[in-house]
């Protein structure tokens, strides 16, 4: 797998973006491509680096919404979800009710959740209740806490450039700026460990993975923190907690973050991979360009 490529594993989760992205019409601008496929779109982005190592394969392909959609002249973007062949699958509470909606590729057994699929996320704004957003009346999507910091200032890239998405023609597709994306990983580590299921290690190499991508931006990243700073007093207190428990994460080599840095990437190529060293030095060098200063 080169640093552009990707493996099978990758290959049904990058189609069915490409199939979902391509049906929505207006509606892409409204939509945040997130997850792991960030920093895997990052290497088509023309204002970011193209890490050494290879990109992180992923099979989750994660789409966050505002909590209420623009209405948009056609049919609304369940309508247009369906009528492209993708399939719903439900997942329903104990109450028989819809909990969560996601959407795979025809094809495939409707009657079970298949290992590839699609889902909607907003920002959980207040009090988690558990229960789903419906940013349209159709569309249910499960509300995270920090989401709503991936959707300041995002970049876009031209998904038409992306090989394995089969889009043809200009394709504008938003995705979170590196900053966004890592101290939105940061603040859900967490939650993560408290899952156990066994994401938290490859988060903080995708963490690695979006700061080495960043490094053109490094200059910008003051000024785009101290604009984060004048959204929201509650954005003040997560970037408070998220940049020393970045520092943290990175503070040695037998810190989570090099550790884990390590186990995952070399399992994806041993000769590009970086030593724990380097990968303290480059988290601490992007530290330093946000201008922290440990307290």
């Amino acid at each position: 797998m080169s640093s552009r490529g990707h493996g099978p594993a990758v290959a049904d989760a990058l189609a069915l973006l490409g199939h979902a992205l391509g049906a929505m019409g207006p509606y892409r601008d409204e939509v945040l491509v997130v997850g792991t496929f960030a920093p895997y779109l990052y290497r088509y982005s023309a204002l970011l680096n193209i890490p050494r190592h290879p990109a992180l394969p992923t099979t989750d392909v994660d789409l966050a919404l505002p909590p209420h959609l623009r209405l948009h002249e056609g049919p609304p973007l369940r309508t247009r979800l369906l009528a492209a062949g993708l399939v719903e699958y439900d997942v329903l509470d104990f109450g028989h009710r819809v909990a969560a909606r996601k959407y795979q590729r025809a094809g495939v057994d409707d009657s079970k959740l298949a290992p590839v699929h699609l889902e909607f996320l907003v920002p959980l704004f207040g009090k988690d209740d558990g229960s789903p957003a419906r940013p349209e009346p159709e569309v249910v999507a499960e509300r995270l806490k920090y989401l709503d910091l991936l959707a300041f200032e995002p970049l876009s890239i031209d998904a038409a450039t992306v090989g394995g998405l089969g889009l043809s023609g200009v394709t504008p597709v938003r995705i979170p700026t590196p900053l966004s994306y890592v101290l939105h990983k940061v603040l859900i580590r967490p939650e993560r460990l408290r899952r156990k299921d066994g994401k938290a290690e490859k988060d903080l190499a995708s963490v690695y993975d979006a700061i080495v991508a960043s490094q053109p931006l490094w200059g910008r990243l003051p000024g785009q923190l101290e604009r984060m700073r004048g959204e929201a007093q509650a954005w003040n207190r997560w970037i408070d907690r998220a940049l020393p428990a970045l520092a943290d994460l990175f503070s040695d080599l037998d810190a989570p973050g090099p550790l884990a840095v390590a186990a995952v990437l070399r399992a994806l190529g041993p000769e590009s991979a970086p030593s724990q060293g380097s990968t303290v030095l480059v988290v601490q060098d992007f530290l330093d360009a946000v201008g922290y200063q440990p307290r």
